[in-house]
Protein backbone atom coordinates (compact mmCIF):
# COMPACT_ATOMS: atom_id res chain seq x y z
CA UNK A 1 0.00 0.00 0.00
CA UNK A 2 2.57 2.62 0.89
CA UNK A 3 4.60 2.10 -2.12
CA UNK A 4 1.51 2.78 -4.37
CA UNK A 5 0.52 5.60 -2.62
CA UNK A 6 4.41 7.19 -3.25
CA UNK A 7 4.52 6.50 -6.81
CA UNK A 8 1.39 8.22 -7.48
CA UNK A 9 1.63 11.16 -5.03
CA UNK A 10 5.52 11.45 -5.29
CA UNK A 11 5.39 12.35 -8.98
CA UNK A 12 2.29 14.45 -9.12
CA UNK A 13 4.31 16.51 -5.78
CA UNK A 14 7.33 16.90 -8.53
CA UNK A 15 5.20 18.36 -11.07
CA UNK A 16 3.53 20.66 -9.06
CA UNK A 17 6.53 21.84 -7.41
CA UNK A 18 8.27 22.22 -11.02
CA UNK A 19 4.99 23.99 -11.83
CA UNK A 20 5.19 26.58 -8.76
CA UNK A 21 8.79 27.50 -9.18
CA UNK A 22 8.54 27.80 -12.65
CA UNK A 23 5.72 30.92 -12.31
CA UNK A 24 7.27 31.97 -9.51
CA UNK A 25 10.71 32.71 -11.72
CA UNK A 26 8.60 34.55 -13.97
CA UNK A 27 9.84 37.93 -13.86
CA UNK A 28 8.83 41.39 -15.09
CA UNK A 29 10.75 42.97 -17.74
CA UNK A 30 8.67 45.67 -19.31
CA UNK A 31 5.52 47.59 -18.44
CA UNK A 32 4.34 50.11 -21.23
CA UNK A 33 1.02 51.92 -21.78
CA UNK A 34 -0.44 54.16 -24.52
CA UNK A 35 -3.63 56.20 -24.61
CA UNK A 36 -4.40 57.37 -27.77
CA UNK A 37 -7.39 57.87 -30.98
CA UNK A 38 -10.77 59.37 -30.73
CA UNK A 39 -11.49 62.72 -31.99
CA UNK A 40 -8.52 64.66 -30.37
CA UNK A 41 -6.05 62.05 -32.18
CA UNK A 42 -3.45 62.42 -28.95
CA UNK A 43 -1.41 59.73 -28.24
CA UNK A 44 0.61 59.16 -24.57
CA UNK A 45 2.82 56.44 -24.38
CA UNK A 46 4.79 55.55 -21.29
CA UNK A 47 7.52 52.45 -21.07
CA UNK A 48 9.32 51.44 -17.81
CA UNK A 49 11.83 48.91 -17.50
CA UNK A 50 14.16 48.93 -13.99
CA UNK A 51 16.23 51.51 -15.17
CA UNK A 52 14.76 53.83 -17.33
CA UNK A 53 11.37 55.51 -18.36
CA UNK A 54 10.45 56.73 -22.05
CA UNK A 55 7.53 58.55 -22.26
CA UNK A 56 6.50 59.84 -25.32
CA UNK A 57 3.33 62.52 -26.43
CA UNK A 58 2.15 62.95 -30.22
CA UNK A 59 -0.67 65.02 -31.59
CA UNK A 60 -1.50 65.92 -35.10
CA UNK A 61 0.13 69.21 -35.88
CA UNK A 62 2.98 68.52 -32.74
CA UNK A 63 4.88 65.20 -32.27
CA UNK A 64 7.32 65.47 -28.90
CA UNK A 65 9.12 62.60 -27.90
CA UNK A 66 11.52 62.59 -24.94
CA UNK A 67 13.30 60.56 -22.75
CA UNK A 68 13.55 60.64 -18.91
CA UNK A 69 15.31 58.19 -16.76
CA UNK A 70 13.71 56.30 -14.15
CA UNK A 71 15.05 58.56 -11.12
CA UNK A 72 11.26 58.56 -8.67
CA UNK A 73 11.70 55.00 -8.26
CA UNK A 74 8.70 54.26 -10.91
CA UNK A 75 9.66 50.63 -11.00
CA UNK A 76 10.07 49.48 -7.99
CA UNK A 77 6.52 51.70 -7.03
CA UNK A 78 4.80 49.36 -9.59
CA UNK A 79 6.24 45.95 -9.38
CA UNK A 80 6.92 45.83 -5.53
CA UNK A 81 3.54 43.72 -4.27
CA UNK A 82 2.60 42.94 -8.00
CA UNK A 83 3.47 39.14 -9.62
CA UNK A 84 2.82 37.98 -12.78
CA UNK A 85 -0.44 35.90 -12.16
CA UNK A 86 -1.74 39.03 -10.48
CA UNK A 87 -1.31 40.71 -13.72
CA UNK A 88 -3.05 37.76 -15.43
CA UNK A 89 -6.39 38.19 -13.04
CA UNK A 90 -6.98 42.04 -15.21
CA UNK A 91 -9.55 41.91 -17.80
CA UNK A 92 -9.97 43.66 -21.08
CA UNK A 93 -12.80 45.42 -22.61
CA UNK A 94 -14.01 46.31 -25.77
CA UNK A 95 -12.48 49.03 -27.56
CA UNK A 96 -14.08 52.23 -28.23
CA UNK A 97 -12.23 54.04 -31.33
CA UNK A 98 -15.05 53.84 -33.21
CA UNK A 99 -17.12 55.86 -31.63
CA UNK A 100 -14.06 58.52 -31.12
CA UNK A 101 -13.22 57.77 -27.77
CA UNK A 102 -9.20 56.88 -27.25
CA UNK A 103 -8.38 53.62 -26.17
CA UNK A 104 -6.30 52.34 -23.24
CA UNK A 105 -3.88 49.70 -24.17
CA UNK A 106 -1.43 48.14 -21.36
CA UNK A 107 1.66 45.48 -22.33
CA UNK A 108 3.34 44.00 -19.58
CA UNK A 109 6.60 42.48 -20.94
CA UNK A 110 7.67 38.68 -18.75
CA UNK A 111 10.40 36.40 -19.03
CA UNK A 112 8.17 34.00 -20.70
CA UNK A 113 5.98 36.34 -23.06
CA UNK A 114 3.57 39.19 -23.59
CA UNK A 115 0.24 40.23 -21.19
CA UNK A 116 -1.99 42.82 -23.05
CA UNK A 117 -5.09 44.52 -21.89
CA UNK A 118 -7.34 47.45 -23.47
CA UNK A 119 -9.32 49.33 -21.81
CA UNK A 120 -9.02 48.18 -18.23
CA UNK A 121 -12.00 49.43 -15.98
CA UNK A 122 -10.42 50.21 -12.26
CA UNK A 123 -14.24 50.00 -10.67
CA UNK A 124 -13.85 46.19 -12.01
CA UNK A 125 -10.44 45.64 -10.10
CA UNK A 126 -10.91 44.27 -6.90
CA UNK A 127 -7.69 43.58 -5.38
CA UNK A 128 -6.18 47.03 -4.07
CA UNK A 129 -2.48 45.75 -5.77
CA UNK A 130 -3.61 45.81 -9.10
CA UNK A 131 -5.44 48.95 -8.37
CA UNK A 132 -3.01 50.71 -7.40
CA UNK A 133 -0.76 49.64 -10.08
CA UNK A 134 -3.28 50.70 -12.58
CA UNK A 135 -3.78 54.01 -11.30
CA UNK A 136 -0.28 54.64 -10.99
CA UNK A 137 0.11 54.34 -14.32
CA UNK A 138 -3.20 56.08 -15.53
CA UNK A 139 -1.77 58.96 -13.24
CA UNK A 140 1.73 58.95 -14.65
CA UNK A 141 0.15 59.30 -18.32
CA UNK A 142 -1.77 61.68 -17.21
CA UNK A 143 1.26 63.94 -15.84
CA UNK A 144 2.79 63.27 -19.33
CA UNK A 145 -0.65 64.90 -20.84
CA UNK A 146 -0.98 68.35 -18.97
CA UNK A 147 2.86 69.05 -19.17
CA UNK A 148 2.57 69.03 -23.05
CA UNK A 149 -1.31 69.60 -24.05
Amino acid sequence: MKSLFKNKVLPFAAIAMCLSCSSRSQQLTEISCASGGGELGIYVTLRVTRDSLITQYRDAPKKLDFIEKNKSGLWDSLTKNITVADLKTLKSNKSTAYIDDPDEFLTVKTTEGDLSFINIKTEEIKDKRLLEFVEILQGKQTEIYEKHR
